[in-house]
């Protein structure tokens, strides 16, 4: 904290933008400058903090010293909400991807590769796909599953292959660097999150032309439509279904991630650089 004071003292910024925990090293030295605190919600909004922490963030915004910033739709209504504040208060700026990233090889193998990228944790809800792999691979003995990622869930999703003997069908890569090239050679974009803000990963398996299965939570419903198949949260017979109807069908698979892409574009981060470029302006304007 005191060398981020330091560090302040040396810029004097008129706009910080803080992420998660970080707001909170920021706001003292906001309350008494002439700045002002962006904040952006990455999830829902009562799951983000502690109540008490959430209540300094709703007393900010009164005084008219922090703005927030949701990145999907439904995170906006939730935060406007939730924090029981105007909603000049709150803004919508989407995940950004940086779309010139991703691409996608033609298939050379007969095999129908399903990819997750994320952290491993409960909330993302790995061992969903892992389970429902096992009634899949009776009607698509061809499909894998790639995991890419790390944890605390990562040991407990490698016992479970190991318990459903499925070693040989799914794969756990670990943390890579190589993102843009795993999602080149992947065929169908997973998602089994209980929660979501807007989830980048979904971002990037689009900008690389993939379909999307996603639970139907937080902003997911913003960016999977005609590209993919939305389920209920922890819904292992609709993931089933909906992977192998997805893994059978070649058609609709590279129809889907042709959407995909053209959705991904109203996303690039150029995009969001303009709209969080405009809120900095507008907030250094009013801080005058």
């Amino acid at each position: 904290v005191i060398e981020l004071f330091k560090l302040l003292n040396e810029l004097k910024p008129d706009v910080i933008h803080s992420h998660i925990y970080s707001t909170f090293y920021a706001i003292p030295w906001i309350l008494f400058h002439h700045g002002k605190l962006v904040h952006t919600i990455h999830t829902k909004p009562d799951k983000e903090f502690s109540k008490r922490n959430s209540t300094i963030i709703k007393l900010m915004t009164k005084v008219g010293k922090m703005i927030l910033v949701a990145v999907s739709a439904e995170n906006e209504k939730l935060a406007i909400e939730y924090y029981k504040v105007n909603e000049k208060f709150v803004k919508y700026v989407n995940n950004p991807v940086d779309v010139s990233q991703y691409y996608h090889n033609e298939k050379k193998s007969e095999e129908i590769v399903f990819i997750n990228v994320g952290r491993q944790d409960a909330n993302k809800n790995q061992i969903l796909m892992i389970r429902a792999m096992e009634n899949v691979l009776k009607m698509v003995p061809t499909a894998k599953l790639k995991l890419v990622g790390d944890g605390t869930q990562h040991s407990i999703l490698r016992e479970e292959i190991e318990n459903l003997r499925l070693e040989s069908s799914i794969s756990l890569l670990g943390e890579r660097s190589d993102i843009p090239e795993l999602l080149a050679d992947a065929d169908i974009y997973l998602s089994t999150s209980h929660r979501e803000g807007l989830p980048l990963s979904i971002l990037e398996g689009m900008a690389a032309e993939l379909p999307v299965i996603s639970t139907d939570v937080g902003g997911c419903s913003d960016i999977v439509n005609d590209n993919g198949i939305l389920i209920r949260d922890n819904d292992q017979v609709a993931l089933e279904a909906a992977m192998v109807k997805m893994a059978l069908d070649n058609n609709k698979r590279k129809q889907m991630g042709c959407i995909s892409k053209r959705i991904a574009m109203e996303y690039d981060v150029s995009s969001c650089a303009k709209k969080y470029l405009s809120i900095y302006e507008d907030v250094c304007k009013k801080g005058k």
